[in-house]
């Protein structure tokens, strides 16, 4: 069974012209998509079990490499990769995450809270800027959302509908898969809402700017 299915019908109705960079994403068939969406899910379960980073090895190798890259057939272009977006995104990232630390930095010295920057503090950002977070805009917004776009178009009369469905849908996996990391705390629910509502933000906006990382 071939993981790459027929380019799409054209549709009339689209809500804008599609972005070019969307437009030439790979479409991978259902097997290989449902394929990522339980890998994901396991990964989400097993975070409960495994200790340190194995949930972001775990994820990194079987939810994209197996599943993205080798069942999907996806080219690093088809998840939003290219190094013209990705450097100003890490120079941004860097730069903000570094103003946020002089302003409590700042605040430590006029005795408001004690300074929070600390060499430990490098071993978390490194380990969510370049494993955890990556990996979540790789497989929600980088996979899911222009997979399930396409499809959605493939089988829905209206365009702005495939889309809409699209962005509800592939945000509604993310913040339900982060559902055992909150488990029994009193927070569970705006974590959830909070976390669709950006997915959805961030997808759109990607849509906009064809750039997942900046």
């Amino acid at each position: 069974m071939t993981m790459i299915e027929d380019k799409l019908p054209e549709q009339t109705d689209l809500p804008e012209p599609t972005p070019a960079r969307i437009e030439r994403i790979r479409e991978a068939s259902w097997g290989a998509v449902l394929f990522v969406m339980g890998a994901a899910a396991l990964t989400s379960l097993l975070s409960l079990f495994m200790p340190g980073s194995l949930p972001a090895a775990f994820t990194w190798g079987v939810v994209i490499l197996i599943g993205i890259l080798a069942l999907a057939r996806m080219r690093p272009s088809d998840l939003g990769f290219g190094l013209s977006a990705m450097l100003p995104a890490l120079v941004y990232t860097l730069v903000v995450w570094g103003l946020a630390q002089a302003s409590v930095v700042i605040a430590g010295l006029a005795g408001k809270i004690q300074p929070a920057f600390t060499g430990e503090s490098l071993g978390p950002l490194v380990e969510q800027l370049f494993f955890l977070a990556l990996a979540d805009e790789i497989i929600y917004r980088g996979f899911f959302f222009p997979q399930l776009w396409r499809k959605f178009r493939r089988t829905m009369k209206s365009g702005r509908g495939a889309l809409a469905a699209a962005l509800f849908v592939s945000q509604a996996l993310f913040a339900l898969l982060s559902i055992p990391q909150h488990l029994g705390t009193s927070h569970l629910v705006p974590v959830l809402l909070a976390n669709m509502l950006l997915g959805v933000l961030y997808c759109y906006l990607y849509w906009r700017s064809e750039n997942l990382f900046f």
